[in-house]
């Protein structure tokens, strides 16, 4: 799975990548120099749509979260 195909599966099911499918889909693309990069940019991907299935993971603050305890 490329980049591309792995961001519009993110995207759709909201199911975060594994490591191995990360490891994949950057070796493919030389914009990605590590894991890291590719999971901050999904994470930012789900951040800033309140309609991604995902956004509710990573749109709580340290506070909100604080919160609810």
């Amino acid at each position: 799975m490329n980049v591309e195909q792995l961001i519009k599966n993110f995207n759709k099911t909201g199911v975060f990548p594994t490591d191995d499918q990360l490891l994949t889909a950057i070796a493919s693309d030389l914009n990605y120099y590590s894991i890291y990069a590719l999971e901050m940019e999904l994470i930012d991907i789900a951040r800033n749509d309140v309609n991604h299935p995902y956004h509710n993971a990573v749109s709580k603050s340290y506070n909100d979260i604080v919160k609810l305890r």
